[in-house]
């Protein structure tokens, strides 16, 4: 969408050698490690780490960076999935020291990606400011809007003790301004892929099988040259269009002319 040439060939959108943008910032964070333990200060975070910074260990925080994930929630990520069990030290010493290095390396390759989720954040927060949703038009033309609105309590008694129900918010009810901004990001990327999704099974024949989770593909083996060749058609189809512009209109349109930050500026992929 914002056709930056950094992310574009971290994630294989050009010609060239197979790139793996979860292997470069694990590459990133264990040069940074290393760098430290050649310095004079060595934290105990440097020396826990080193040689234990994997792929793997970084994938999830990598994946989940562009749809608002905090530094925080890194960390958090980090120990729930057990990558700081057995390492020397405090878990979640280790788990802090490691987040700080996945951060500086993540913001160096998901450039683009982290400037597109913070002005959308950024618009969802002023619509919010002014009690309006964030309505936006995907790419197959399907009307999206996004209002999280806390809910309203409403306390039971019976037999067997009170019960507090959650009753669906009115119109005009408060919006959970948190839930508005964080959501935005990921609810935009994910209508796309769903769009495109959509674009692939109206492209492919009618007889051809398909099996369709979000955003992966399946056929049968006879089909997967066409199905890849549908794929990247549609795909290019789609980002040929300057979405930013289409999408600051609709926030704005939607939503009785609230004035907007302008969008991030299209790369040159």
């Amino acid at each position: 969408m914002g056709r930056d040439p950094v992310g574009a060939e971290a994630t294989n959108l050009g010609p060239g050698a197979r790139q793996d943008i979860y292997q470069i910032v694990a590459d990133r964070v264990n040069t940074a490690i290393a760098q430290e333990l050649e310095g004079v200060e060595v934290s105990d975070g440097a020396r826990a780490w080193a040689g234990n910074v994997a792929r793997k260990t970084v994938k999830r925080g990598v994946m989940t960076t562009p749809y608002g994930v905090t530094p925080r929630g890194i960390a958090s990520q980090l120990k729930a999935e057990g990558f700081t069990r057995g390492l020397e030290g405090d878990e979640l010493a280790n788990a802090n020291y490691l987040k700080d290095r996945m951060v500086d390396a993540i913001d160096s390759t998901v450039v683009k990606g982290k400037e597109i989720m913070k002005w959308m954040q950024k618009c969802a927060d002023t619509l919010g400011k002014h009690n309006q949703g964030v309505t936006w038009t995907t790419p197959m033309g399907m009307k999206i809007h996004q209002q999280y609105c806390h809910p309203r309590a409403s306390q039971v008694t019976t037999l067997m003790g009170k019960m507090t129900l959650s009753v669906t918010p009115e119109a005009n009810a408060k919006m959970n301004m948190r839930k508005q901004v964080h959501a935005v990001a990921p609810n935009i990327i994910h209508s796309f892929d769903a769009a495109h999704m959509m674009a692939v099974a109206l492209e492919v024949p009618e007889d051809t099988s398909l099996a369709m989770v979000h955003d992966s593909f399946g056929c049968h083996a006879c089909d997967v040259d066409h199905l890849l060749e549908v794929t990247k058609r549609t795909f290019v189809t789609i980002y040929s269009e300057d979405w930013f512009a289409s999408l600051r209109a609709d926030f704005m349109f939607f939503s009785n002319d609230v004035e907007l930050p302008e969008p991030p500026v299209m790369g040159a992929f």
